[in-house]
């Protein structure tokens, strides 16, 4: 399926960041990248996006403050956090719409996105 739509991914590591860009772009969306927490947060203020996806373990700010800040401004933007530490309850109790533990399949995330953006499907 198709999406259409704007993403915003979030993640330290540029070859992921990239190759999750990629995969959304191939599958009909706008993307945005950001290297860090802090960066996305400026994205997120400055342009619409239809979901974020973001990592954990990051530089400057983690990927749960982030969630943390972003739903502090009353945004209720979709976000999947990501990481492959057992961070998924706090992801959730942040506020993020979804987790997905790495190394993830390029299938589960597009189900997720598309489960999202287009179903309308949360976990949380």
């Amino acid at each position: 399926m198709m999406g259409t739509g704007k993403i915003l991914v979030v993640d330290d590591e540029a070859a992921l960041r990239s190759l999750l860009a990629e995969m959304c772009v191939m599958k009909g969306f706008r993307v945005d990248s950001a290297k860090d927490g802090a960066e996305g947060l400026k994205y997120v203020e400055d342009a619409r996006y239809d979901l974020v996806i973001v990592d954990y373990e990051m530089p400057v700010m983690n990927g749960i403050e982030f969630v943390r800040r972003v739903r502090e401004k009353g945004n209720p933007l979709p976000i999947i956090g990501v990481s492959a530490l057992e961070v998924g309850d706090a992801f959730m109790n942040a506020g993020a719409t979804s987790f997905l533990q790495k190394p993830f399949s390029f299938e589960a995330i597009k189900e997720k996105i598309e489960g999202i953006i287009i179903g309308g499907r949360f976990d949380g």
